[in-house]
């Protein structure tokens, strides 16, 4: 579960998914910092630092369509579809 921050106040818990949503409607952007208790990160990081690791988890993949090793399948559509 990932928490957000906005305005300076923390927000979350959401999953993966939906934090990909909020992204793609430009509720967050890549400087918004983000934190996930069960990966234990030791500190906030920026979105666009993680985005690529939250888009991986298996939820998400599931999800969104995205095969394992990324081949040519577009991570998210928008503002976040990249290729690896």
């Amino acid at each position: 579960m990932y928490y957000y921050l906005k305005d300076k106040n923390r927000i979350g818990p959401v999953g993966a998914g939906r934090i990909l949503e909020l992204y793609e409607a430009g509720v967050i952007g890549d400087s918004t910092l983000v934190w996930n208790e069960k990966e234990e990160w030791a500190k906030w990081r920026r979105f666009g630092e993680c985005r690529a690791e939250i888009c991986e988890t298996p939820k998400v993949r599931r999800r969104f369509g995205i095969c394992a090793g990324w081949q040519e399948t577009p991570c998210f559509l928008g503002r976040f579809s990249y290729r690896r």
